[in-house]
């Protein structure tokens, strides 16, 4: 029994558990802050071209500036913006927030359009996101 606890303690000597015993690190890498840093301007930078992607064009006392504020004001995004005008240049308006007026509106302009404009799948979702927001 006592040459079993001898084994058990003998790789442990006193220099290892003395207090003078010290082992030299040396610090390397790279500090924490940095990456920190480097994680909140990889944030900031994609919220800013985010928001520059997203931007609302500057609004001019213009008929097609009053297209811009009217689908602010009833929080059409951008495609749907897009395809307003887009239907309005192909129809020829002079004041394209005419399309606001009433349903009646808007389906003469696509009627106009027909011919001009090559309407997609994703134009009929958006023309129907447009009905709902618009009139309904």
């Amino acid at each position: 029994m006592n040459l079993m606890t001898h084994f058990v303690f003998a790789e442990t000597s006193i220099a290892d558990v003395s207090l003078g015993y010290r082992e030299e690190v040396v610090a390397g890498g790279v500090p924490m802050w940095i990456y920190a840093a480097v994680a909140i301007a990889f944030i900031a930078i994609g919220a800013a071209v985010y928001a520059w992607i997203n931007r609302t064009p500057t609004i001019l006392n213009t008929p097609l500036g009053m297209l811009h504020e009217l689908c602010k004001a009833h929080r059409v995004n951008r495609r749907g913006r897009r395809l307003l005008e887009q239907m309005a240049e192909a129809a020829s308006l002079d004041h394209p927030a005419i399309l606001f007026a009433g349903p009646e509106h808007l389906e003469s302009c696509i009627k106009q359009t027909q011919g001009r404009i090559d309407y997609k799948t994703e134009h009929a979702s958006t023309l129907g996101i447009l009905r709902r927001k618009l009139y309904g």
